[in-house]
Parts: C-alpha cells; structure tokens; sequence
C-alpha cells in the first residue's frame, strides 16, 4: 500500500485525505486507524458546531413563548433568518391562551396548568381582548443569612420562614405547569395590537423574559435605513418586515425615539429578525430621559410684575 503523511493531509494509494492537526495530530501512521481505514471518502469532516443562541440577534425568548416557527438560512446556520408567528393571526380576542389550549372568558385556569402562585386565575374580557386575571399574592421576604437559602416547596406560592444551611441538600427540582414568561396569559392584548417587547440594559432578548412593552403611539415614526441589512433573497417579501402597531418596517428600519410614552424614551427598536423589531433601552449614562419631556412655558409681563 501506498502512503505517505504530510503535515495537513494524508495520501493513500493516490487518494489525498485532509488531515486536520488539532483533531488528528500529524505523528506515527498506526496512531491514524481511522484514516487508514477509509477507501470511499475524500476528506475527514469537523464535527458539527454546537449552537450558541445567546450570540443570536432578536427577541428568541418572545418568539419562542409565542410558539414562533425559527427559519434558519439554507447554509444552515446557528441563527434564524426571521419566525413564522402566522398562526398569531388565528387567534381570537375572546378566548385565554396558555400552553396551546383555549379558554373561555370565565374558566377558571385548571389546576394541571396552573403553577403555585397562579391563584384564582380566571379567563376575563377587558377592553374587547380576553386575558387572565389572577388573585394578587403578598409574601413576606426574609433576606437569608450568609451560606443560607429560603427554601420553596413545590405546592406553595411563598417561601417557608425556615432558612436551609447546608450545603449538602439536594436540589429537588419540578417542571413548572406553564411558562412565567408567556405573553399571551396575561398581555394578549399587547400581543393582538402588534405591541413589542422591550428589553432594559441589564437584560438579554435572546434568553429574558420581557416585563414592559411598547405600543404604537400616534407620532411613532419608522426611520428608513441606508445601509444596514441586505435583502435576504431565501425568504418570502412577506418574511423580510417587521409589524409595530399598523407600522411596517423593512429590514435595518428603526422606530423613532420618545415620541410615545416613556417606553419609548431612550429605546433602540429595529427590524433584525422580522416579525417584530427588536427593541432595547439605551442605558441612562448615555441618554437623558428628561431629554424629551416638553416642560410648559408661562409668559410673564415684565411691566405688570411685581418686582
């Protein structure tokens, strides 16, 4: 048989087989079994890159409570392209949603999709958009000692008093029942007006649940990009805008700052991964909030007053 090693490939009977040397480091020929076994193949592959969606740009967490489909670029890569969130479409205003099924205005949350502090949660129409209600729950909150933890059972919204302080408890864990993060349970209705989330300077879109949003204001704008994100020719027209309100957005398009109320104050919004844009607090070291509030003047005649 004829072979020969080289620093980055291998040749056996005329046959060039690549060699990678941070996987199969170029020494002695009985240490390359797997390489001096092939006879069909041209090259030895990588194995596949794991999938950090953390470097991911766009609000994932939202896409995925919402039951968002991802879609990827033909190559393959990590990151998705833009959602199919379509079947937001179907949903109706007069139904509560919570994992996949539906409610009627006045059912009670049952209890196998209820989580402790879900406590007389109940399916209510509120300005024409149904959404559960729950009983306000008030726990009392004890900051644990040094090496200390509050302990939480499973069936129970508040934390017992007592404090564990031990390092040799097991962590018995238990899947919750629905998702805390999921926006239609108790914000359908931003979900139905096409409202984004938004995301403070501590947080990340890609893993956080969002606790704020911003809704479509009469003097919302859309500023046209220049220069920012190619059109991506894989994916329909439809597929390549964001939605805001009744505002269409195209790829690289950003909202206006502070011209809503104050979740638009100091606010990055801008169409990344469509259906909806991403938007992000500017931290307040660099920008001034106070900066769009428009403070009223009172004029005052000088020759009346008394100086």
């Amino acid at each position: 048989m004829y072979i020969r090693i080289f620093k980055t490939r291998i040749v056996i009977q005329g046959l060039v087989y690549r060699l990678f040397r941070y996987f199969f480091p170029p020494t002695r020929l009985d240490e390359f079994p797997a390489l001096v076994s092939l006879t069909h193949f041209r090259h030895v592959s990588f194995p596949k890159e794991i999938c950090d969606r953390t470097k991911c740009p766009g609000p994932l967490r939202y896409y995925d409570e919402l039951g968002c489909i991802p879609i990827h670029p033909p190559d393959g890569k990590c990151c998705p392209e833009a959602f199919d969130c379509s079947h937001l479409d179907n949903l109706s205003r007069d139904k509560c949603y919570v994992n996949g099924h539906e409610y009627n205005v006045g059912e009670l949350l049952k209890p196998e999709e209820s989580n402790p502090c879900d406590i007389g949660c109940r399916c209510v129409s509120f300005d024409d958009t149904a959404s559960f209600i729950c009983a306000a729950v008030d726990c009392a909150f004890l900051a644990p000692k040094i090496n200390c933890f509050t302990r939480y059972k499973h069936d129970s919204c508040c934390p017992d008093i007592s404090q564990i302080c031990r390092n040799n408890t097991e962590p018995f864990c238990q899947k919750r029942k629905r998702s805390y993060c999921d926006p239609l349970f108790r914000n359908a209705d931003k979900v139905h007006r096409n409202c984004v989330p938004v995301y403070y300077d501590h947080q990340e879109p890609q893993s956080d649940c969002s606790y704020a949003y911003r809704c479509q204001s009469a003097d919302d704008e859309v500023i046209s990009s220049k220069s920012t994100d190619k059109p991506r020719g894989n994916l329909p027209e439809e597929q390549q805008t964001c939605r805001f309100g009744n505002l269409t957005m195209q790829l690289g398009d950003e909202l206006s700052e502070g011209t809503g109320d104050y979740e638009s104050y100091c606010m990055k919004c801008v169409c990344e991964v469509p259906p909806f844009p991403t938007c992000e607090r500017i931290p307040f070291s660099a920008c001034d909030p106070m900066k769009y509030f428009k403070f009223p003047t009172i004029p005052i005649d000088i020759s009346t007053a008394d100086i």
